[in-house]
């Protein structure tokens, strides 16, 4: 299968490292705007799948207009998030670069699927959508959210993290969901496990998550291997239709219009397909709303400029 990455950033050239080790993926395109970044990443991947005894195609780009028939694109070209930052710091400035991408790749890939990773996500994706029209549009949300939720909950429980059930919905970012509803160990509700006060323990694991990125970034200069094996996880449940449940943004109503939104899903090369779970509380039903709107205002913000259609 053929996969474009745009943006050779530390996100792009991890990602396609990651990539260079799937079985299914039989050419790369990577794209930078930067001249001559991508093709000598590019030639430095060759040399690696010589390594790995895999024989890739892979090559490089300066604009999106020259890759054509890919089966999924991967859009991670935008502005560094700082630790000083948030996500929606990020929107407008990352707006114009979406917008230009997404008019440049559609025309020669329209039959791919595009996983959408620029920060701040939710809002990109929702503008890479309107502008594409594409229903093979995905964002990938609070999957990463949902990850970090899980590692701390096991590493508080001294549990694996195999045995953890539970997701994280609505914005990547400041308006992320814990739906502590769907939170199992081994099968089993969460109350039974935690010795301490549970809302205590709640509290301390949604500070956790929600300022770990920051933590790393400020240490390490970004975060880089948990996203882009989450971001795999989302390709080959798409591609490889392994129809993962996975917390991933698509398109949700709001007002008069869409943005996308973060719940779990099948994720299948049928599509994204959210999750209804019945025993969601009311609160946890009202915190994704606000993260909508939270979604919606950062969305119209950002392209406030842009003359979208």
């Amino acid at each position: 299968m053929h996969i474009a990455i745009i943006g050779c950033g530390r996100i792009g050239q991890s990602l396609a490292s990651l990539l260079l080790n799937e079985w299914y993926v039989s050419e790369l395109s990577l794209v930078d705007v930067a001249p001559n970044l991508a093709k000598a990443v590019a030639e430095d991947f060759r040399h690696a799948s010589v390594a790995l005894r895999r024989d890739v195609e892979i090559e490089g780009y300066e604009n999106v207009k020259d890759v054509e028939k890919a089966d999924m694109v991967v859009v991670t070209a935008g502005a560094p998030r700082r630790a000083d930052q948030s996500r929606r710091d990020l929107a407008v400035k990352n707006a114009g670069i979406i917008k230009n991408i997404a008019e440049g790749i559609y025309h020669k890939n329209k039959d791919a699927w595009f996983l959408i990773v620029t920060n701040p996500v939710d809002a990109m994706a929702t503008l890479f959508y309107r502008v594409t029209k594409s229903g093979r549009v995905v964002g990938s949300g609070t999957h990463l959210d949902t990850i970090r939720f899980r590692s701390e909950i096991a590493r508080r429980l001294g549990a694996s993290t195999a045995d953890i059930e539970g997701f994280v919905a609505g914005e990547h970012g400041e308006a992320a969901v814990p739906l502590w509803s769907t939170v199992k160990v081994r099968g089993v509700r969460l109350e039974d496990f935690v010795r301490e006060d549970v809302a205590t323990f709640r509290n301390e694991i949604e500070k956790a998550v929600k300022e770990i990125a920051a933590r790393i970034i400020r240490y390490s200069g970004a975060t880089i291997h948990g996203p882009v094996h989450a971001f795999r996880e989302i390709i080959r449940s798409i591609l490889l239709n392994e129809a993962k449940i996975l917390s991933v943004a698509s398109p949700y109503k709001i007002e008069n219009s869409e943005v996308y939104l973060s719940l779990p899903s099948i994720v299948s090369s049928s599509g994204v397909q959210p999750v209804l779970f019945k025993n969601l509380t009311d609160e946890e039903k009202k915190k994704i709303e606000i993260a909508a709107k939270a979604i919606y205002k950062t969305f119209k913000e950002a392209t406030r400029d842009l003359n979208l259609r």
